[in-house]
Formats: structure tokens, sequence, C-alpha cells
């Protein structure tokens, strides 16, 4: 009677990092503070993780059912597509975008979305891996900014005083619309000027010389000039 022994304590412990090394990675992809998806390359779920249920408003198993294209805001739909494309055909490793992603409730929430493709061997077991973050509270901020430096334009494209930006070597780097025509030229004819350039030597030699002292420190200063260009005074601040 024989008898066959084999050393399988290689084995096993290939097998134990193996089992590690999915808890680890089922731990990291469950509690994950960004969203977590795994995708066929037509764009249908097939897994998500708790805050990717969390940012779109919906169980996980309403996610399985859909598509990303479900999903995406018809704006953003095409350049997701097109990124899409390239990085299946080879053009790319990953892309990323910013894009919206409709709620449960009907609304948006913008995200910063990056894709990977994964390689099996098979092109048939290739999958995508997308990873989002909740970019919508910075997305809002950054619009009521815009709104409010468009309603600050506004008012001073339509403020009837004269109203300028220099930079410290006295170049004009904006003028509105009542300093444009105070000295009867359009206002890309003072971009970029100085006053050496636009005045007569005396009135361009106060005007450098109010500027020397407020950037030498004056919070403000406030003086009034005699435009040679107008009959009437000009006010600069």
């Amino acid at each position: 009677m024989g008898c066959l022994v084999r050393d399988i304590t290689e084995s096993r412990l290939i097998e134990a990092q193996v089992r590690e090394s999915e808890a680890r990675w089922r731990a990291l992809y469950e509690h994950a503070g960004v969203g977590i998806a795994q995708l066929n390359l037509d764009g249908r779920f097939l897994r998500v993780n708790p805050h990717l249920c969390e940012l779109r408003g919906y169980s996980s198993e309403a996610i399985l059912q859909r598509t990303f294209q479900d999903l995406t805001h018809p704006d953003d739909l095409e350049a997701n597509l097109v990124y899409l494309d390239e990085l299946i055909t080879g053009k790319r490793h990953s892309f990323s975008m910013q894009k919206r992603y409709r709620r449960s409730n009907g609304t948006w929430v913008w995200g910063d979305l990056t894709v990977s493709l994964v390689q099996s061997g098979s092109s048939d077991q290739d999958y995508l891996i997308a990873v989002i973050q909740n970019i919508d509270d910075r997305k809002r901020a950054e619009q009521v900014l815009q709104d409010q430096e468009a309603l600050l334009r506004s008012v001073i494209e339509t403020a009837p005083d004269v109203i300028f930006m220099k930079d410290r070597d006295g170049h004009y780097r904006f003028v509105n619309s009542a300093f444009a025509q105070t000295l009867n030229k359009p206002p890309d004819d003072i971009i970029g000027k100085t006053d050496a350039e636009l005045f007569p030597p005396e009135v361009a030699d106060r005007c450098m010389a109010g500027d020397r002292d407020v950037f030498s420190g004056a919070v403000q200063r406030e003086f009034e000039e005699l435009c040679p260009l107008t009959p009437h005074l000009a006010f600069f601040m």
C-alpha cells in the first residue's frame, strides 16, 4: 500500500492572501466616500456601492436596472459617449469629465467622473470602473459667483461715473463705457495703455502721481481733474 503526501501549505497561504485582498477591496468599495460603479461596455450598471446610491437617490436594485445613459443629463450625454468610444477603442486609457446625474426625485446633481477600462483578456468580459465625486455644492457656488460677477459688470458698464482699473505699472486693465466715452475712444484703444499714452504730459503726470500715492499705502485717494478731451470734469478714485 502506498500513499501520496503533498505539501499544500503554500497553496493555502495564497488562498488566504486572496481572501484577505478581496475583503479589503470589499471594505474599500462599500465604505468609500465616493461613488464607485462597475458597468459593462454598453453602459449598464453591474455593481454599485452605497455612496453612489446616496448620490443618485436610487436603491442599488433600481440603478442596476438602468444604464448610465438613462441617468445622464441630455446636455452632457454626447461628450460622455465620445469619451467612452475613445476609451473602448484604445485612444485613451481613462477619461474624466464633470457631468450632471438624474436623481430619483427628478433633480440633477453635479459629479466629477473618472472612468477606466478593465481588460480581462476576453473582450466580451471587459468592463468599466467609474468613480464619481459629488461636486454639486462647488458647482452651485461657482454659478452664484458667476451671477454676481455678471451683475457687477453690468452695474459698472451702465454706471454714469468713470470707472477703471490699472495695474502697478500704470497700464489700464479695465475701463467702463463712461470712461471710454470721456476719452472718445473705444475701450480696446485704452486697455494696455498708460496715462502718458492717453493724456497730455501735465495731466498724465498728475494722474501717475496720484497712482503712486495709492500704491504706496493710501487706502483711498480722491482727486479731480479737468479732462482735456471733454468740457466737463472727470472724477478719478
